[in-house]
């Protein structure tokens, strides 16, 4: 794909992961190269312990490894905790929110509400269980990126792509279905208003305008990334001039992302977006052709960074490296029966550096 985006427009990639397995030091070169490549100055990295492109599919090691990277990267780095552990004691949860903020984390990311972890888990946000955690980070006025849903056409095998049934992200009467998944999120959303909700992947609602309106004219909290969902530009591409109004009527409260991964996967993503708001000449992005909606060079620089910061801060929050030394402690005296090869060699690279 030629870039027909501006590199000289400061962007923040607000959407980052690990998610395949690699010793942390090559995933701090990895992300080192590709925001020089892509021209990104700062990124947001989110934590997923529970993810199948993990080994193992759950890494209790990934909020360390998140935390590191942000503590190595050269450029500014915004670290966003996941759930590692589930159970049905509100105090665990609020343990771990309180934890991670002693730690250094900036903000929280939720994939519980992914159809797969959320039937795996067997509740979803608006359980009891949660409501501590988010009394706290409706106190302290905090960013949960949360994952909710799939692209509609994936409840459907005669409608899902082929990419998601080979993933087996077909989902049938044992999953919720999408709107039973935004009504226990949107409950959520109203119950604690003082949270800032960035919704993942444009809420997989970018088939109903109608539908993206309502909800941001609802919840003055809630924020859209603009990662791409198999379905979102193709989408948006079938009636730019709508969508570019609902760009400019929100302006304020989109995010960019693309789901950059550290390994080097994501790019042609991250580039899709931002030819997509820049450009002016169609282009294919695998089979399917993508028609630029470009935007005002002011309404870019909010989508790009100044929004997401509005949210953050302009500066990280310091890695408290003795808290982080202690968790790492913890895991290996009571978790390393849990490890992979790999991962007891990441602990003690990240033991190493913060002793």
């Amino acid at each position: 794909m030629s870039k027909q985006y501006d590199p000289g427009i400061p962007a923040m990639e607000n959407h980052a992961h690990l998610c395949f397995p690699q010793p942390v030091d090559d995933s701090v070169k990895g992300f080192e190269a590709l925001c020089a490549q892509l021209s990104i100055s700062r990124i947001g990295l989110l934590s997923v312990p529970r993810c199948d492109h993990n080994e193992p599919y759950h890494d209790i090691l990934e909020n360390l490894k998140v935390l590191y990277i942000k503590d190595r990267l050269s450029l500014p780095c915004h670290a966003y905790a996941g759930c590692v552990w589930h159970g049905d004691d509100p105090a665990l949860y609020l343990q771990q929110g309180k934890e991670a903020m002693e730690m250094g984390f900036d903000a929280f990311k939720f994939l519980e509400m992914h159809p797969r972890v959320r039937k795996e888990i067997g509740k979803g946000l608006n359980h009891p269980s949660f409501s501590a955690f988010f009394s706290y980070a409706n106190e302290l006025g905090s960013v949960v990126l949360c994952h909710v849903g799939d692209p509609r056409a994936s409840w459907d095998i005669k409608t899902a792509t082929p990419t998601a049934i080979a993933l087996g992200r077909v989902y049938g009467k044992e999953h919720l279905t999408l709107d039973e998944l935004y009504a226990e999120m949107e409950e959520v959303i109203a119950r604690y208003p003082r949270v800032r909700f960035i919704l993942a992947h444009f809420y997989f609602i970018s088939g109903n305008y109608e539908g993206a309106c309502r909800l941001l004219d609802t919840y003055p909290n809630v924020y859209l990334d603009l990662t791409a969902g198999g379905e979102m530009y193709v989408n948006f591409s079938k009636d730019t001039s709508l969508w570019k109004n609902f760009f400019l009527r929100y302006q304020d409260r989109l995010i960019l992302g693309s789901d950059l991964y550290a390994a080097g996967y994501g790019e042609v993503r991250h580039e899709l977006a931002r030819n997509f708001l820049e450009g002016s000449q169609p282009f294919d992005y695998f089979g399917n052709t993508i028609t630029p909606m470009p935007l005002p060079r002011d309404v870019l620089e909010k989508i790009y960074m100044k929004n997401i910061l509005s949210l953050l801060g302009d500066t990280p929050r310091p890695v408290n490296r003795e808290k982080a030394y202690a968790h790492c402690q913890w895991i290996q005296a009571h978790h390393m029966d849990q490890l992979s090869p790999l991962g007891k060699e990441n602990l003690e690279t990240m033991m190493h550096f913060w002793k």
